[in-house]
């Protein structure tokens, strides 16, 4: 349960920072791989629901998030303050070789890192982790929605059969101030 819950948080926080950058157009389509990575950039804040599930409980959760480039340009970090409380500092990259999205974020300072990749097919981005409960795999996902430059929906679902999906949190996120 308790790295269900630690899944949980993850999400909520992924579902956050894909808001983080939308300054550009909303259709990633047009812009380089970087460019997508960059659209986190800036400040924002979200308000979000939990509900009541297996893997979660009913709560009004409250985020807001600074993400800027690294030094050299290649990595964008963003660092996280969650209601609920929780800290997180996220790494997201894009890799050339790969051709794929992905990051790595620490739920709480000295906590060892999650990694994974995501994907974005026009203006919804997708992050998914998964574990093994009771012999079962159970899978997370974050589905991010952009409506607009700087406001985007979001929500979290699991599922362990992969076809019927459960939410466990929905909200949005608005930009407060550009990079």
């Amino acid at each position: 349960m308790e790295k269900a819950l630690r899944s949980l948080t993850f999400v909520a926080v992924f579902s956050f920072l894909a808001n983080l950058g939308a300054a550009g157009s909303v259709a990633v389509g047009e812009n380089t791989p970087h460019d997508n990575v960059g659209m986190f950039a800036g400040r924002w804040e979200s308000k979000s629901a939990s509900k009541d599930t297996a893997y979660s409980k009913a709560a009004s959760i409250e985020a807001k998030v600074a993400c800027a480039w690294s030094p050299l340009g290649k990595y964008l970090v963003c660092d996280q303050l969650i209601s609920i409380p929780a800290n997180q500092l996220t790494v997201f990259s894009y890799n050339e070789k790969e051709k794929s999205y992905k990051y790595c974020t620490f739920n709480n300072p000295g906590e060892s890192a999650h990694c994974g990749v995501y994907t974005i097919e026009g203006n919804t981005w997708t992050f998914s982790n998964s574990f093994e409960e009771k012999g079962k795999k159970v899978v997370f996902r974050t589905l991010n929605i952009f409506d607009s430059p700087g406001h985007m929906t979001f929500r979290s679902e699991f599922s362990d059969d992969g076809k019927t999906w459960t939410t466990t949190l929905e909200g949005e996120s608005r930009r407060v101030k550009e990079r």
